[in-house]
């Protein structure tokens, strides 16, 4: 894994860190705001979809530009690397917390590029992500938001199931994706065959 790699999975890392905690502080904000100083349960989780809206137009999810940037980078390294410079790379970007758990920022924004260019290569970069992270925190998440990439592939013109097969093939057989029983090779396999 070259330097310059291992500097864009740093600054991507720091970033939604940032982000995130900005966003944490936001909801305690609105939630002692609906809840009381007490934050009480009661009284504030009616406001939930209030609060979120807040939260957003607040702290927006959406990356930089650099930061998107350095993830398509990130995704490219992991696609034209050999094995053993993939299994460091999963390795490297698992170890960074906060990209494992924002990283569907980066499939989110990968979804509106397919809707806008038609190109498969923003499948299959968004699919290395999930890859590189091996599905993040949450298996039904993440495949909630693969399932969705597959509508707008499919809306698309894309073609969905050799970008699955292709990222498959290139990821961990031993890994489990997002704490499911399936490894992330199998369950992107299962999904390539929706």
């Amino acid at each position: 894994m070259s330097d310059d790699v291992t500097a864009r999975i740093e600054r991507v890392d720091t970033h939604i860190a940032t982000v995130q905690a900005a966003r944490e502080r936001e909801f305690a904000r609105w939630k002692r705001h609906y809840g009381g100083p007490s934050g009480e349960m009661t009284k504030w989780v009616p406001h939930l979809a209030e609060i979120g809206r807040a939260v957003d137009a607040a702290v927006p999810r959406a990356l930089a530009p650099d930061v998107f940037d350095d993830l398509t980078s990130i995704a490219d390294a992991f696609l034209a690397a050999d094995e053993p410079s993939r299994d460091a790379l999963t390795e490297r970007c698992l170890a960074s917390k906060s990209l494992v758990v924002g990283h569907d920022a980066y499939l989110a924004e990968a979804r509106g590029r397919i809707e806008a260019t038609r190109d498969a290569d923003w499948l299959r970069r968004a699919l290395a992500m999930s890859a590189l992270v091996c599905g993040g925190n949450d298996a039904r998440d993440e495949q909630l938001a693969l399932e969705d990439l597959v509508r707008v592939a499919r809306a698309a013109g894309v073609d969905p199931a050799p970008e699955f097969r292709r990222v498959a093939a290139l990821a961990s057989a031993t890994r489990s994706f997002g704490g499911a029983r399936e490894s992330v090779r199998a369950f992107l396999e299962m999904l390539s065959r929706r």
